[in-house]
């Protein structure tokens, strides 16, 4: 039995006994199916307030904006949590700052309010896609 204030290991031995390769396909085919419906929601979202934008231009703009937070998860290797909180908050504003200048640019309004509406929805439901794949992650 440990000791009171040791590591029972308890933790290591939940992560090992995972199928990573399970968890990892499932992670993967699930962040295309959220590719795709976030440029289908970019899309419907664009058209709701009136603005012109096609299949091609959504798809390539939901498929550009997340690449900083994908790029943000290289500052693991810096073991500082504060590092990494202030990465990861820098890296969202870089993918909302995306968003909207490609609202901006591909459906060519100067309204900053109705662009910046889009950016709200569109990354509302990101956030909210992301936090099922973590509870994916955590369940499997």
């Amino acid at each position: 039995m440990a000791e009171a204030g040791q590591p029972t290991g308890v933790g290591l031995a939940q992560a090992a006994g995972k199928h990573w390769g399970l968890v990892a396909t499932a992670f993967f085919l699930t962040e295309l199916v959220t590719l795709l419906a976030m440029g289908w929601l970019i899309k419907q979202v664009a058209e709701s307030d009136g603005l012109r934008i096609d299949h091609h231009d959504a798809y390539l703009l939901a498929g550009i904006a997340p690449i900083p937070l994908w790029l943000s998860s290289l500052g693991l290797f810096v073991p500082s949590l504060g590092f990494n909180a202030v990465l990861s908050l820098a890296a969202l504003g870089l993918s909302c700052g995306i968003i909207y200048h490609g609202i901006e640019g591909l459906c060519h309004t100067r309204e900053d309010v109705t662009a910046a509406g889009i950016v709200q929805t569109v990354i509302g439901a990101g956030l909210i896609a992301w936090a099922l794949l973590l509870m994916l992650v955590v369940l499997l």
